[in-house]
């Protein structure tokens, strides 16, 4: 079954996967993900296994992730709520998020969730009408990639029904649909996200959200239609089986195919037993490849690891990370796609927002709990953003914000700050009250535990836009 690994073919075998990665634009791709790799190893199966392994891995450790979430939250519950997630459902948080919640999520909008399964047909999606309040509705498929954000700009004053359809599908929607977004790949995660000025507006959002109705083509029209229960796989644990990330991998490129862009990287990926059609139990594979197989999936999961915790992208003059221009978008940089997904799941395009990252001070070490940091912005230099902006710290540990005595997780344009007599901003970051004056500017840190700070800016423009703003100067006391 697996004859293409003998040597006597390797030159077929080449000709193969090069023609598969020069379709998805990665001739050298392996070279660029593993430094001295042949394309190859003539003669050795197992590093053949291995290096293919490693960038299948790579490829789909999205459909990995979401695999896992996906099980979690539609069969375990919400991690805030409770509630389970259902297909074709908005599921929405009325509370603002708690160090209970991962992902480096922000405290500024409340959040809905909505999975759609589009493989049949079609989910409508109606939005209430919006004044002038922040809102996005983020689009993206299992692979992380998003491929369309409805928002304000697009939909002005809301009131609108918009179509998700899938990659293949063909027909005739509902004449009142304004607009239709057409996913790469036919399972969907969509993040919505309603901005809100302080606790009293925060009942006006959570109002706002109930007003959201998503419904498959089929039910247009219908008032009673409800989203069943949605039941998922659960992925096996990597602890037990040390094939369990690609043998979950498996069953989602079954239901997940992926774009059709892609379809020959992913074959390329069945010369060692990977791919939709291929056996679950990677019984009928030799030891060697196994072997490989094993390794890669360990190494896989390091690399997106070290991946994430390095962050690539452009750094300003104060030491700040803007993120790759191609972020939320990736193209075929799929370890900047597997790493940013496993930082923050989903990742806005910076058209619109950008997420300004601090993660080392002066001396190169990482952001300390235990030391004392000021974050200062000269006088009219706050970020340039339309909507809003914010600063939140997150724990290494999990990426959660920052368990703290007063609650308190970012600080941002509605926070009540107090500026310096030069006019300038100063934020205090530091585990103990400063004192005085500058509590109002406080934002606690965790003793003992190291941290990054975002900053996040909505609807961005001018300079911040370019990304060629420095951001505010870090100073460790």
């Amino acid at each position: 079954m697996f004859d293409s690994l003998n040597t006597g073919n390797l030159f077929e075998q080449r000709r193969r996967l090069l023609k598969g990665f020069a379709a998805a634009g990665l001739v050298g791709g392996l070279g660029a993900l593993f430094p001295g790799a042949q394309l190859l190893a003539a003669g050795n199966r197992e590093e053949q296994a291995y290096q293919l392994g490693m960038a299948a891995y790579v490829y789909g450790y999205p459909l990995i992730y979401f695999a896992r979430m996906r099980y979690q939250r539609m069969s375990k519950g919400d991690p805030m709520t409770g509630q389970r997630h259902r297909y074709g459902a908005f599921l929405h948080r009325r509370n603002t998020v708690t160090p209970t919640v991962p992902g480096m999520p922000q405290t500024d909008t409340l959040y809905s969730n909505l999975w759609a399964d589009l493989r049949n047909e079609p989910m409508l999606v109606r939005i209430p009408p919006i004044a002038s309040r922040y809102w996005s509705l983020h689009l993206n498929d299992l692979f992380g990639v998003t491929f369309g954000v409805a928002n304000r700009r697009d939909l002005p004053g809301g009131g609108a029904l918009i179509a998700l359809v899938g990659p293949n599908w063909k027909g005739t929607l509902p004449n009142e649909v304004a607009k239709v977004y057409r996913a790469p790949s036919p399972l969907l995660y969509t993040v919505l996200r309603l901005y809100f000025d302080n606790d009293a507006d925060r009942q006006n959002v959570i109002a706002l959200q109930d007003e959201f109705q998503a419904y498959p083509l089929s039910a247009y029209g219908q008032t009673a239609w409800v989203a069943p229960e949605s039941s998922v796989f659960q992925p096996l644990d990597v602890q037990v089986d040390p094939l369990a990330d690609f043998k979950t991998l498996q069953l989602m490129l079954r239901e997940c195919p992926p774009p059709a862009s892609e379809a020959s990287l992913v074959g390329s990926f069945a010369n060692i037993g990977l791919g939709a059609t291929q056996p679950l139990d990677f019984s009928a594979l030799d030891a060697e490849t196994r072997r490989g197989l094993m390794r890669a999936e360990a190494d896989g999961r390091t690399k997106v690891i070290a991946a994430a915790k390095a962050l690539p992208g452009q750094q300003s003059s104060n030491g700040w990370v803007y993120p790759q221009k191609n972020a939320g978008i990736y193209g075929d940089d799929y370890l900047y796609r597997a790493s940013t997904i496993l930082l923050g799941t989903v990742v806005l395009p910076i058209t619109e927002n950008i997420y300004l990252v601090y993660q080392k001070d002066q001396t190169g070490q990482l952001l300390d709990g235990n030391a004392r940091y000021t974050v200062t912005f000269p006088d009219g230099k706050l970020p340039e953003a339309e909507a809003f902006w914010s600063i939140h710290l997150y724990r290494y540990e999990g990426y959660t914000v920052i368990p703290n005595p007063i609650d308190r997780y970012s600080v941002g344009n509605r926070s009540d700050l107090r500026k310096d007599a030069d006019g300038s901003l100063t934020l205090y970051l530091q585990a103990t009250d400063p004192g005085g004056e500058k509590s109002a500017n406080w934002l606690p840190t965790q003793a003992g535990k190291p941290f990054m700070m975002i900053l996040r800016g909505y609807e961005p423009k001018g300079r911040f836009a370019a990304m060629t703003w420095p951001g505010p100067k870090v100073v460790r006391a």
